[in-house]
């Protein structure tokens, strides 16, 4: 897959370990947008010094590389946030709809974490974990029968758990 992607970046001659790099992402009202690239240490540090030697295409080459390695190392993890169970230090409670990745800018981040806490706030900090009843010889439900079991919630045990494809999910 060729990945077709505008870069813009910059670097100082003396100083390769101050590179920074933006990706287009669109425009906005016909002004083009660029997003910054977060970086690790020591890919900065490359970017930077294959910047300092003047050739803008091995940088690209480097930013691509990095990218496409992204999204390959990430296409099966995905995090979300959960919180721990008041009085259980070994159960918690999360909500896996609000997933976000690696690559998800702290926006959207932001946003899993708020949607879950809205959640947790609109159910009192308390959370079902499981519904009984007793049932007729039909199947339905005798009046006055159902009973709900509540944990409580605690607001400052705030986890965030790592889901990998096909495997358990586990806390970081």
């Amino acid at each position: 897959m060729k990945l077709y992607e505008v870069f813009k970046f910059s670097c100082y001659k003396y100083a390769p370990e101050q590179f920074r790099a933006s990706v287009f992402t669109g425009y906005t009202d016909g002004v083009p947008v660029f997003e910054p690239i977060e970086f690790k240490h020591h890919e900065r540090c490359e970017c930077g010094n294959a910047c300092v030697g003047g050739n803008s295409e091995a940088v690209i080459a480097k930013l691509k590389r990095l990218m496409r390695k992204r999204r390959k190392q990430y296409s099966n993890m995905s995090y979300t946030y959960g919180f721990m169970h008041v009085g259980s230090a070994k159960t918690y409670s999360y909500v896996k709809e609000f997933r976000f990745y690696d690559s998800s800018s702290y926006k959207e981040r932001l946003a899993a974490y708020r949607n879950v806490v809205e959640i947790m706030e609109r159910d009192s900090w308390r959370i079902s974990s499981h519904t009984s009843a007793q049932l007729d010889g039909m199947g339905r439900v005798i009046d006055g029968t159902v009973k709900e079991k509540f944990y409580a919630i605690d607001k400052d045990g705030l986890i965030r758990i790592r889901f990998v494809h096909g495997k358990k999910p586990y806390e970081i």
